[in-house]
């Protein structure tokens, strides 16, 4: 068995790129004390392949401009395995005397620098035959995106290896300038032609550019109305020397329907599911129609309670108001694409759901919204308006919401804030999705930023006025050879005028505001739970337990968040993995800190809480799936400490009152990375 690979002496490439190019690789261990040794991969050494492997990395040093390179080999053999140890003497390298590019004197000054820009050769560098070709592929592809399609590069070199010089030169022959003269639609099943003609960019009478064609077939495959999509040049029309190109759309219909179904568990959710169903090409116009319904709290809230909140569901049973009841959603929606542009999708959808958030509000409403989706074609930045308006009710998890913010501190004042409303909002959404993946990023950048306004103007209730901003921005870096680093900054704030009734200030839903604390953000402290709260104790228990004792007795005090209209978060995190179960078992060790104000009460620098943490990333077909514990000894917000009274009218019995924390160590199970 292959124990280790090695390889000394090696300066211009790298023991991965060694690595990835022999066929002798090293086995997998788990370096637990051998506890779970049956799940390591071995791999055991192949002599046959081993000579050959020390061919492979002399061409492939050839081919990096090192033709004197040799490679000895010394292997450490047990009765049981061997350590591999290729050992490299690379010698001088060919380097390139010169370089040179021809045939773009057509072109203007400043295209033509477009073109050389940045090319992976140069000269006085190592000759390395790989980066010819790179060079090669880069000048054809910026060459077809300006137009010119019948773009070709011929390359020349020649190498002297006693005096250790090369030469290179590449001519461009360009051809002349064109543009797409025809689109040729070839389609099976019932697709329409006219719609999927509509969903390319790239149109007759506008110039080429093969980056357009392949953001086109993309386009179709994100309408979801086919099987298969192709666009490209119609070889069988296409004359080189014109100046004209004429394209072949190729698209199969994908089947009409489609059924989704799916179920899972979460820590805030107990045991969730889902389903749906699509029907596309619905009444033949190119419409999609989506029924869609998911359905969570099954098992604790009514009419599912089996009682899961003493067991396996055991974190809800201090929620209540959003777990004591069925978390649903039912959703009938038609989306159009290519509605007033190839990359548009309209969306129109009706729905009816009762959600929640931990320990804050249960949202019971049925509404109707409508979507505009906009997405550029290249250098993807996709904005989305959405305008929906809704009637329902919001019920805060404890009435002390209301009467901390609102002075309505008995039933009958409560009753005004928990009566339905009409609320509309109006919002935008702007994306930057920059990373590699959009489910398991381990390069690049996301960043969002949104904005929800509600006005009566819109069609809102006279009492909801406000105005929601807020910005997200995730970055990865790998680290060494699979290991990914990453950080993120997100914050947010809420701008409403005085003009209630009640009070001095604006009614912003509690859906509206803004909390932290989570398996999403500072992991360290229960959901929602870092920010402002209230707190509320029964009469009875206030007169057995000594106020003094209170902030010990956790059961005997209500923790309700009330959200704020500030918040601010960071995350720093590092991804690794490990060799269990052939690599999909992966670690993670984290630090949060955030917080989450109402401006003018609470200080924002002052409040943010610090949480380090250590996580399980389990590869599965949804994305990661994450058991993660996180460290914290910070007690809750001060907040004012209210009694409830039989008649259910609440008394304030202290206004700065902190409820201890438990355990230091808070415990989250989710699917899908943090951020």
């Amino acid at each position: 068995m292959v124990k280790a690979v090695e390889f000394d002496g090696n300066r211009a490439i790298d023991d991965l790129r060694l690595a990835a190019s022999i066929a002798t690789t090293a086995s997998l261990k788990v370096p637990i004390l051998g506890l779970f040794g049956a799940l390591s991969e071995k791999r055991y050494l192949s002599e046959e392949e081993f000579r050959r492997d020390v061919f492979r990395l002399r061409i492939l040093y050839r081919q990096y401009g090192y033709p004197e390179a040799q490679v000895d080999t010394v292997v450490q053999r047990t009765a049981t395995d061997a350590r591999v140890r290729f050992v490299i003497r690379e010698g001088e390298p060919v380097r390139l005397q010169e370089f040179s590019v021809t045939g773009l004197d057509s072109l203007p000054e400043r295209e033509r620098r477009e073109v050389l820009v940045d090319l992976p050769v140069a000269a006085g560098r190592p000759f390395n035959r790989l980066l010819l070709q790179q060079a090669v592929d880069t000048i054809v592809a910026r060459l077809r995106d300006r137009g010119f399609a019948a773009a070709d590069v011929f390359r020349d070199f020649q190498t002297d290896v006693k005096s250790r010089a090369a030469r290179a030169s590449l001519e461009v022959v360009t051809g002349p300038r064109q543009v797409v003269s025809r689109i040729r639609v070839e389609a099976t099943g019932d697709v329409d032609t006219a719609l999927a003609r509509s969903l390319v960019f790239v149109q007759p009478g506008r110039r080429f550019s093969e980056r357009s064609v392949y953001a086109s077939q993309r386009n179709l495959y994100r309408a979801d109305l086919y099987r298969f999509a192709l666009v490209g040049i119609d070889s069988a029309g296409f004359d080189p020397a014109a100046g004209e190109v004429p394209l072949l759309l190729l698209v199969s219909q994908a089947p009409r329907n489609r059924v989704r179904l799916g179920g899972g568990y979460g820590t805030n959710d107990c045991f969730r599911l889902q389903a749906g169903w699509t029907h596309r090409n619905f009444l033949r116009s190119g419409n999609i129609l989506d029924l869609s319904g998911r359905a969570s709290k099954i098992g604790v809230g009514e009419p599912t309670d089996l009682g899961l909140e003493n067991s396996v569901c055991g974190p809800l049973r201090e929620d209540s108001i959003g777990s004591g009841k069925l978390n649903y959603n039912l959703t009938a929606a038609v989306r159009r694409p290519g509605v007033l542009g190839p990359t548009n999708i309209t969306t129109v959808s009706a729905f009816g759901e009762v959600r929640s958030e931990f320990t804050v509000y249960r949202r019971e409403e049925i509404g109707a919204s409508l979507r505009f989706q906009w997405e550029q074609a290249t250098r993807s930045i996709p904005v989305t308006l959405l305008y929906t308006f809704s009637y329902g009710r919001t019920l805060a998890a404890s009435p002390a919401a209301y009467c901390s913010f609102f002075g309505a501190c008995t039933p009958a004042l409560r009753a005004g804030f928990e009566q339905n409303r009409v609320l509309a909002t109006l919002g935008a959404t702007f994306a930057l999705p920059r990373a590699n993946s959009p489910v398991d990023p381990s390069r690049g950048f996301n960043g969002q930023f949104g904005v929800v306004h509600s006005a009566p103007y819109l069609g809102s209730s006279d009492v909801f006025d406000f105005t929601r901003l807020s910005a997200d921005a995730a970055w990865y870096r790998p680290v060494g050879r699979a290991a990914v680093l990453s950080w993120r900054l997100r914050g947010g704030i809420i701008f409403a005028p005085e003009r209630t009734a009640q009070a001095d200030e604006s009614f912003v839903p509690l859906e509206q505001r803004f909390y932290a604390g989570g398996p999403s953000d500072v992991r360290g402290l229960v959901r929602a739970q870092l920010g402002p709260v209230v707190y509320v104790v029964s009469r009875d228990s206030f007169d057995v337990i000594p106020p003094d004792s209170l902030p010990d007795r956790q059961s005997a005090v209500q923790v309700s968040p009330t959200g704020g209209d500030a918040t601010l978060v960071g995350n720093l995190e590092a991804r690794i993995p490990t060799p269990l179960l052939g690599g999909r078992i992966g670690l993670a060790a984290f630090v949060d800190a955030g917080t989450a104000v109402t401006r003018g009460v609470q200080d924002l620098w002052g409040t943010i809480r610090v949480t380090p943490g250590l996580g399980l990333r389990f590869v599965t077909p949804l994305g990661p799936a994450r058991v993660e514990v996180a460290y914290s000894t910070s007690d809750l917000f001060p907040g004012e400490l209210y009694v409830q009274e039989p008649d259910g009218s609440l008394t304030l019995a202290q206004a700065n009152f902190v409820r201890k924390r438990g355990s230091p160590f808070q415990f989250n199970i989710s699917v899908g990375q943090p951020f």
